[in-house]
């Protein structure tokens, strides 16, 4: 039998502790039904931050700290390889996620588990495609988690990658407390058995990986308290100037705050204003005034990559200032769920857009630039197909025209607006990426729903969606309708686990909203818009089209969704300037 190596590694022994005990427990309570739900979500913010990494099918996989297996279970469901295997550090781990299997019902023909004694994994080397870690190796002391990630490199093959999750210092910030602080240091000098938790800098890990395993290029991310990285035995497919990424002040490259030299004026700058800041703020000058171009002129593809990481990693406070928003605007996106920008585009700017949908229509025949439009929607006919093949009549029913953004510097102009952008980023808590427009002409009619049906963020609440009126839009057209304060209502999870809808459980679901909306006391208003105005949502904002009494009537309109740049994979997203990104991606797929 395998000692387990240290008393840290006790606590998770759970010998003589029933299955429901120890669920709870280690599961910070996070209510059982949800776990399912969290198991899934992890995978997919590691599929998201570092694609390259995802596992083919017929692969095999480890998880270090698999626990009670579910985030095991998900990606054996998930990625479908030949094999996965859980690393435990405690035997009685291992039998407890047996005894959840057994209990769930859960298929374990691929499945096995291995102990081991928190040093040397009893595996050979080169043997997976595949290994990660969440939620785990935060518990185990300094030397043990960066002998498992040596371990890792060991074990994984030299076509494979390994991901890893583990905790930041910004922790801290939203969840230690000074006595929580000194009984965490408390048990940790005594020795005593318990739930240890360490905390890492994205610095650290950097240099851990780079200079003590000998990895070339690590991918290091650090978000909502946590730190995400990625690596392998090769080089890892990042392009360059987007290997580590941080949100905490790092040093600026000694050759480069030479040649910026921050002016007099910029040295009392407010205390929140960083050192990043103020060197951006110097970078911009130099860029658009062409002061000094010479001095730094050996150094200007890394002004750009880092002049462009400023943008989208600096703290919001400090890259804009002041809020965007008033007082009652403010209220408004923390009571209410939403923001509204009275008249925040012209009628020459709305013109130009109205415009641009008729010589779209106009062209479509002879160059639809590869769009794909929904028609007849609410009807019996209603399907997506390109937009080449749409009928005419198809214009003077709901329709949706998907993506005009990849497509037009005006239409992405308009949905990346500076001003609005900076609206963004300010609710957002960082630099929007637009990911997906549809262009309406009439009102959608669309049932109630939660933008997480379809399009959940991978971290909760950072993603939101922005309905600017192309024209004034008339109660008779169906206008946009919505519960305010919706977005205070716990997330719905489907049986699956995620938020994503399953159609077969939408009467339970309608059940569950029903019941918080009468509990809440919620009503539905409806957005009395005009041409020019800009409704900002929640991506919990529970929201739809109210019906269309006269068809003749048109709802001009474009609806925008925007994720945040640092949860997107490095590549697929496209700088356009002034902190304005665009997910570059392929249109929707036609069903003919």
């Amino acid at each position: 039998m395998v000692v387990p190596s240290h008393v840290a590694f006790q606590t998770w022994e759970a010998r003589g502790e029933s299955l429901d005990s120890v669920e709870k427990r280690i599961h910070d309570g996070v209510p059982l039904a949800h776990l399912h739900r969290r198991a899934n979500e992890y995978l997919d913010t590691l599929e998201i931050l570092f694609p390259e990494s995802k596992p083919k099918p017929g692969g095999q996989i480890l998880e270090i700290g698999s626990g009670v297996g579910y985030v095991m279970e998900a990606a054996a469901r998930r990625y479908a390889p030949r094999r996965i295997v859980g690393l435990d550090v405690a035997s009685g781990m291992i039998e407890k996620a047996r005894e959840r299997f057994a209990r769930d019902g859960v298929d374990t023909g691929i499945m096995e588990f291995v102990h081991y004694d928190g040093v040397d994994v009893p595996l050979p080397s080169d043997s997976f495609d595949y290994i990660y870690s969440v939620a785990s190796l935060q518990h185990a002391p300094r030397p043990f988690c960066f002998r498992v990630l040596s371990e890792a490199l060991r074990l994984v093959k030299s076509s494979g990658a390994v991901s890893i999750h583990l905790l930041a210092y910004s922790h801290f910030e939203n969840y230690m407390t000074p006595d929580q602080f000194a009984l965490e240091i408390d048990q940790q000098v005594r020795g005593r058995a318990g739930h240890w938790h360490h905390y890492y800098s994205v610095q650290e890990i950097d240099k851990v990986l780079r200079y003590g395993l000998g990895v070339e290029q690590p991918h290091v991310l650090e978000q909502a308290g946590s730190l995400f990285f990625s690596f392998g035995k090769t080089r890892r497919n990042v392009p360059a100037g987007f290997g580590t990424h941080t949100q905490q002040q790092t040093k600026t490259p000694q050759a480069l705050r030479k040649a910026l030299s921050l002016p007099k004026r910029e040295r009392n700058l407010p205390a929140e204003t960083s050192n990043w800041t103020k060197a951006g703020r110097r970078v911009q000058q130099l860029w658009t005034r062409g002061r000094r171009l010479q001095q730094i002129e050996g150094l200007l593809p890394t002004i750009t990559r880092w002049s462009r990481w400023v943008a989208s990693a600096a703290p919001t406070a400090a890259r804009w200032g002041r809020s965007p928003l008033g007082e009652e605007q403010e209220a408004s996106w923390d009571n209410d769920g939403y923001v509204v920008l009275p008249r925040l585009f012209s009628q020459e700017q709305v013109g130009r857009m109205n415009a641009l949908v008729d010589e779209l229509w106009a062209t479509r025949k002879s160059d639809d630039r590869d769009l794909i439009i929904d028609v007849f929607i609410g009807t019996p006919n209603e399907r997506r197909i390109r937009f080449r093949n749409a009928p005419d009549e198809a214009r003077f029913a709901p329709y949706k025209l998907d993506d005009v953004y990849l497509v037009s510097d005006l239409a992405r102009a308009m949905v990346l607006d500076k001003k609005l952008v900076r609206v963004l980023d300010r609710l957002l808590v960082g630099s929007p990426v637009a990911f997906n427009s549809l262009t309406f002409e009439r009102g959608s009619q669309q049932d109630f729903h939660f933008d997480t049906f379809y399009m959940p963020p991978s971290v909760p609440n950072k993603m939101c969606a922005s309905w600017i009126a192309l024209e004034d839009i008339d109660e008779s057209a169906g206008p946009l309708v919505f519960y305010p304060g919706s977005h205070k209502i716990p997330p719905y999870y489907f049986s699956d686990g995620r938020l994503n809808v399953t159609l077969e459980e939408l009467g339970s679901f309608r059940e569950y909203i029903g019941r918080e909306l009468e509990n809440r006391g919620l009503r539905p208003v409806t957005f009395p818009a005009r041409a020019g105005d800009v409704f900002i949502w929640h991506a919990q904002l529970f929201h739809g089209g109210a019906p269309i009494v006269d068809m003749t009537r048109t709802r001009r309109s474009i609806v925008t969704h925007y994720f945040r740049v640092r949860e997107m994979a490095p590549g697929a997203v496209v700088d356009i300037g002034d902190g304005r990104f665009y997910l570059q991606r392929p249109h929707q797929q036609a069903f003919e």
